[in-house]
């Protein structure tokens, strides 16, 4: 009895320690957040911005902006983030370049890390450095500041990180390497009292590791726990030279703050001044794009607004979400961000989707469905299914295909609209997950068509897959379907959207503007004489690894249209796309398009990446539709007082290369006198060349394209260049100088 009597007060006097400690702890943390930046910054006016940056997220009270980066269109984004974990301290930088190389010795950059160092060890007295670089090393070896704080700095080895903290009071140059394991114990050593400098490139790392997203990405799961993230783009520069101490941070450049900011401003007209309204979006749009799964600090306020909020938001053409909009926009960012990363069966329908891309039919049958899946032909296969809003797709197939990059996506409007200054629907409209096991699922808030996306070069032969709980969408397959089965059965499948293929080209259009097609058969060889007439001219053979695709969409990333996979373009281009009479007509903005996805590097150079996708463009133009190389375009039209006024005003390379259709006479000139074989011949030789002799500057490519072209045509055409101001070097003029020169008639113009 007295022994549990004895035990009892020794628990409470444990108790009564911990409460204590704790509560120092607090208070500590709140003196150390507001006094830190004064510490941080102490001497520094620039630091510097190594590479291309990427921005941070904060959100927790305990962590704060210490630098502000410029995040565009007038914005801030978090530069450099230090902050508190219990005892332990940590600042966070936006590049790993900070760690070794020039970036230490420019503008106050070196003095800001001896800050940092001196700042994390706390009142440690001569506390014990690990650092990860040489140069790091070297930085605090030779500062009379780390001398002065008697830093003993040593070299972090290779191997395991974890028995090298051992007694260790600073950790400097983190980044994303931890392993398996070690995000738990490096949590609970900072946590513990110890401070960590970390940074990282967090667009750089998706780029090298080919991970689908930063969700991966150690670093991030540890400083996630923090209430700090790395997010995936480009930060700006704040001074000449690169992040500058001579404004505060912004408050709404944090998380919590610009939170609490869109909660109190709800309703467009109680918004006095734009500006917070434009800087707290952007902010908690940013926040909410990386807001860990498991966070307890600010994700259970965004599902309190959620639930009050979220079916009401509805961006379209008519009404579009603006950057005023900034609380129902980072609201949209979060549901579309879970929706990503949730189990199929937690996947909200979102109303948004009534407006686009449309509901199916409530009592539209849900189907399962087996397809032969050659996984020889990469990219997207289209299944004929659509996915309801927040209804459970499951894929099947079998374990040799599990595992081997296979992905399972709802949706075809793949351009993401988040930095997009209105968004005239959710701005991103698809989900996507990789297969990892014989059994799938997935749904997606807004629905969409089902695809299953192959890699490249895995061939596995057909593999049978099957898909529940789709509803039937119009599809046309060239050579598999007829249009007796079309009209008869296909084109009335209720699904929204629909799907014109052959294997060149497919087309992704609402069902709207198929419904009264009765010659798909007629249209998809009018498509496929397009694109073949583009492999011929380029010289690669008419059967592609998988067929281009075009979809139509109510907002797309950039322009009127643009190449890709898929090339993208407005919804008022579905009837063009859809139509063989309009597809006869010669589109030439869809042919425009597709041209980019044929051009190559060597033969595009500066002032050309608007030119010799057009050359594709006319020649696919002339040789199917019919439509003369002069009149593919209203702008083509008329140009000869243009070029005659180019060439007597001097003949500018500038002007030529910011005006496509003026540098397209240049190509037309050339094909009228020596026909569509010259650049058929150019391109086939440019293909022949070894790698080493591809052109890699601007001016080797120019100088390369006068010594093709010469070469071809048997023709001088040096001075051709020099009358329209296509600067070449003396080198390569005076390699075609043997041949006889050639000038088309009446050119230059006098």
């Amino acid at each position: 009895m007295n022994c549990i009597t004895s035990r009892s007060a020794g628990s409470r006097a444990l108790l009564a320690l911990g409460l204590t400690l704790l509560l120092q702890a607090t208070a500590r943390t709140q003196t150390d957040t507001i006094e830190a930046l004064p510490e941080l910054l102490e001497g520094v006016a620039t630091i510097a911005s190594p590479g291309t940056p990427s921005p941070l997220a904060v959100w927790s009270k305990d962590a704060y902006v210490v630098l502000a980066g410029n995040g565009g269109k007038g914005l801030r984004s978090a530069a450099i983030v230090g902050g508190h974990a219990k005892a332990g301290r940590f600042v966070a930088l936006p590049h790993n370049g900070y760690f070794a190389g020039d970036a230490l010795k420019q503008g106050d950059t070196g003095r800001f890390l001896v800050n940092c160092t001196r700042w994390l060890a706390g009142s440690t007295s001569s506390p014990k450095i690990v650092v990860r670089t040489e140069d790091l090393r070297s930085l605090l070896a030779g500062d009379a500041l780390a001398l002065k704080a008697k830093f003993d700095v040593r070299l972090l080895e290779a191997g395991p990180l974890m028995p090298q903290l051992a007694g260790i009071d600073v950790l400097l140059g983190l980044s994303s390497e931890l392993a398996d394991g070690e995000i738990d114990a490096l949590e609970e050593w900072i946590r513990a009292g110890g401070g960590v400098l970390a940074g990282q490139c967090a667009w750089g790392w998706l780029q090298v590791s080919g991970k689908a997203s930063l969700d991966e990405n150690s670093l991030q799961q540890l400083f996630g726990r923090f209430g700090v993230a790395w997010c995936d783009g480009y930060l700006g520069k704040s001074g000449p030279e690169g992040f500058t101490t001579e404004r505060d941070p912004p408050k709404l450049a944090h998380g919590d703050a610009a939170f609490t900011y869109l909660a109190n401003h709800t309703v467009r007209r109680v918004i006095k001044a734009e500006q917070p309204m434009l800087q707290s979006s952007a902010t908690m749009t940013a926040v909410a794009r990386v807001l860990p799964a498991g966070d307890l600090l600010l994700r259970p306020k965004l599902e309190a607004e959620r639930a009050k909020r979220a079916d009401a938001i509805e961006p379209t053409p008519d009404k579009p979400l603006e950057r005023i909009d900034g609380g129902d926009r980072a609201m949209l960012a979060y549901i579309v961000r879970e929706a990503d990363r949730v189990a199929a069966e937690e996947v909200k329908p979102l109303g948004a989707a009534k407006s686009f891309p449309g509901l199916p039919p409530a009592a539209a049958p849900r189907l399962t469905k087996t397809i032969a899946l050659d996984t020889a032909l990469p990219r997207w296969h289209s299944t004929g299914l659509y996915a309801a809003p927040g209804e459970v797709i499951t894929l099947t197939l079998p374990e040799a295909a599990a595992a081997v990059r296979i992905a399972l996506q709802i949706g075809a409007h793949t351009d993401v609209l988040f930095d997009l200054a209105a968004w005239h629907r959710v701005p991103k409209a698809f989900v996507r997950r990789p297969v990892t096991a014989t059994t799938t699922k997935l749904a997606a808030p807004l629905g969409g068509l089902i695809y299953v996306d192959v890699p490249e070069g895995l061939d596995l032969g057909k593999v049978d897959v099957t898909l529940a709980g789709g509803i039937a969408a119009p599809w046309f397959v060239a050579g598999r379907d007829d249009d007796a089965t079309w009209n008869a059965s296909l084109r009335e499948l209720p699904a929204p959207w629909a799907e014109l293929e052959c294997d060149r080209i497919i087309v992704t259009v609402p069902s709207s503007a198929i419904r009264n097609l009765a010659e798909p058969t007629k249209l998809m060889e009018l498509w496929a004489k397009g694109a073949d007439a583009m492999a011929d001219l380029v010289g690669i053979p008419r059967a592609r690894p998988s067929p281009e695709r075009f979809v139509a969409d109510v907002q797309i990333g950039a322009g009127y249209m643009h190449s890709g996979y898929p090339i993208m373009t407005h919804l008022d281009a579905a009837t063009a796309m859809s139509d063989p009479a309009e597809l006869a007509k010669g589109q030439w903005g869809l042919f425009h398009e597709l041209g980019h996805n044929h051009q190559e590097p060597e033969w595009t150079f500066d002032g050309t990446g608007e030119v010799t996708n057009n050359v594709l463009c006319i020649h696919a133009l002339e040789s199917v539709f019919a439509v003369p190389v002069t009149k593919g375009h209203d702008a083509i039209e008329g140009t000869a007082k243009k070029v005659a006024d180019y060439v007597k005003a001097g003949a500018n390379f500038d002007e030529w290369k910011g005006d496509p259709f003026l540098a397209l006479q240049m190509y037309v000139q050339l094909q009228q006198q020596f026909g569509w074989e010259l650049y058929k011949k150019v391109f086939a030789d440019y293909r022949a060349l070894p790698r080493r002799e591809r052109p890699r500057t601007d001016d080797a490519k120019r100088d390369l394209w006068l010594v093709m072209l010469s070469k071809v045509a048997d023709r001088n055409l040096g001075p051709f260049f020099t009358a329209w101001g296509v600067p070449t070097s003396d080198t390569a003029r005076a390699s075609v100088a043997d041949r006889a020169a050639w000038m088309p008639e009446s050119f230059p113009p006098r």
